[in-house]
């Protein structure tokens, strides 16, 4: 077999495990470095109206922490147990059919609303979120999540301008497709109509170029008379005094052979 330098000598078991400790090296350092002072956490939940000490954070109970979830859930994805219970009921109709009343509706809307949650917290940053997060808080657990959703509104505060500006731009691009579809709407029963009268059109340009030919015969023909009019005015004016020189030598010649010395004869009768 051909000597392969690059080859590492380490089974491949060995292998993946130095992989998951180096993983979990990072996500230590990354929970570290994100991990806020439980004093801070308990400020920061006070703040939004919800009673919350320090000793609630060491000890949580359920409820307590499903209430504060719950808070996120709704500043952040605009999402509750109440927004969840239409889907949530639906979907208990089509699986469990005449029997979907046999799943409570605090149950179902509870896994509705941590569906929602742990988007959330995927976004965040929170990978591990799991159904035990609920029911059973651990102070270890809540500090880790409470630090990661604490950090992600802090930053989505600091960058509401960026956030605001995105959104009017892409309101704005909405509002501009929107309103081409209607140009396009509004145009569609002009050009319905003139496909409608393409046929008449083109028998209509036809004409017309038939009538151009014809205008160009006329303007030709009327080209030809006005030629031949002119020909025979100058033949007329040309006629008439060769006739005048004629009658005045018509005349010259008469006056000479009567002699007007002799009267004309009369006959009596």
């Amino acid at each position: 077999m051909a000597y392969n330098p690059r080859m590492s000598i380490i089974p491949a078991a060995q292998q993946q495990h130095q992989q998951g400790r180096s993983s979990r090296k990072k996500e230590e350092e990354a929970d570290a470095f994100m991990r806020l002072p439980d004093r801070e956490i308990v400020g920061c939940i006070t703040d939004i109206g919800i009673n919350f000490s320090v000793a609630d954070l060491q000890k949580p109970s359920p409820g307590h922490v499903q209430q504060i979830f719950e808070w996120f859930a709704e500043l952040l994805l605009n999402a509750t147990r109440e927004t969840v219970e239409p889907a949530m009921r639906a979907a208990a109709e089509e699986v469990c059919g005449d029997w979907a009343e046999t799943v409570p509706v605090e149950t179902r809307n509870l896994m509705g609303f941590y569906a929602a949650l742990r988007r959330l917290l995927v976004e965040c940053g929170v990978h591990d979120f799991g159904f035990g997060d609920l029911y059973r808080p651990s102070h270890e657990r809540l500090v880790k999540i409470f630090s990661y959703l604490i950090n992600f509104v802090r930053f989505r505060e600091s960058q509401t301008a960026v956030i605001d500006a995105h959104f009017n731009r892409t309101e704005s691009a909405k509002a501009r497709i929107e309103a081409l579809h209607g140009q396009r709407a509004d145009g569609e029963a002009p050009c319905d109509e003139l496909r409608r009268r393409r046929p008449d059109l083109a028998r209509h340009i036809v004409l017309a170029q038939d009538y151009c030919r014809r205008g160009d015969r006329v303007a030709l023909f009327s080209n030809g008379v006005r030629t031949f009019v002119a020909h025979l005015l100058v033949a007329s004016r040309a006629g008439r005094r060769e006739v005048l020189e004629l009658a005045d030598d018509v005349r010259r010649s008469f006056r000479i052979d009567i002699d007007p010395e002799e009267p004309p004869s009369s006959h009596d009768g």
